[in-house]
């Protein structure tokens, strides 16, 4: 009878743990900021690499920075009519041997998952599945590179960026190779909460432009004749005859 007794203790016990063990990756995947974190489109960029592909501790250069593609419909990403969907990784597990799958290290199970790419609605409705899988290239603390299902190289930053910038920086890590390297938050650095940023999208830009934050004073300021009368984009244009400005 006591025999009885204590393994039914044993089991009691070992309901939470076996638990767990079933459910390593769930567990593991949330844990992630690389699949916790929500990209806006400030931060999701097409771009031109120089080099091609990214080396650690040297410079990768990342320019001409446009809208991003969607690897799906082949087309620019719809981010919808306010600009206020986002993106966001998840992991798939995935039985095929093509390239852009992770073995499972963390766990040991010998399963291979795939880095998916989804597109949602601000209140977090899901729209799409970009793509199914990409390889993650060029971590670093500015950001870092999906190729979509090896076509579109997209750059994710963890600041905001403008259409047509450029940046510079040094990877610590080239590629991610290895299930245990998403779930590595050491070379990430997480951003501000997506809630809050997009609930104030335009004060938030604001705030962050030189033009609304410089203080101009009166050496600053002048009334001049103008030639010609309004300016052409790479062509002089000249200001004269400097004198006290009018307030109407």
């Amino acid at each position: 009878m006591k025999s009885n007794y204590l393994l039914l203790l044993i089991a009691i016990f070992s309901l939470p743990s076996m638990f767990a063990f079933a459910q390593p990756h769930e567990r593991n995947f949330n844990e992630s900021f690389l699949l916790k974190e929500k990209f806006t489109h400030e931060r999701v960029w097409d771009a031109q690499r120089s080099p091609a592909y990214p080396q650690a501790g040297r410079d990768w250069t990342l320019s001409g920075f446009k809208r991003a593609f969607d690897v799906s419909n082949n087309a620019v990403l719809d981010w919808g009519r306010y600009n206020d969907r986002y993106l966001q990784f998840t992991i798939e597990e995935d039985h095929s041997f093509r390239q852009g799958t992770f073995m499972d290290d963390v766990s040991n199970s010998r399963a291979k998952y795939a880095v998916a790419l989804t597109l949602y609605e601000r209140d977090g409705r899901f729209v799409k599945v970009v793509s199914r899988w990409g390889d993650l290239i060029g971590f670093g603390s500015t950001g870092f590179m999906y190729v979509q299902q090896g076509s579109f190289g997209t750059f994710f930053s963890y600041d905001m960026m403008r259409e047509g910038g450029s940046i510079t920086y040094r990877p610590d890590l080239a590629q991610i190779k290895s299930l245990s390297e998403i779930m590595d938050d050491r070379r990430q650095r997480p951003h501000d909460n997506y809630d809050r940023a997009i609930s104030q999208p335009h004060e938030r830009s604001f705030n962050e432009s030189f033009l609304l934050k410089e203080k101009f004073t009166r050496e600053r300021v002048w009334d001049a004749q103008r030639s010609p009368a309004y300016p052409q984009a790479g062509r002089d244009w000249m200001l004269s005859g400097f004198k006290k400005t009018f307030l109407f």
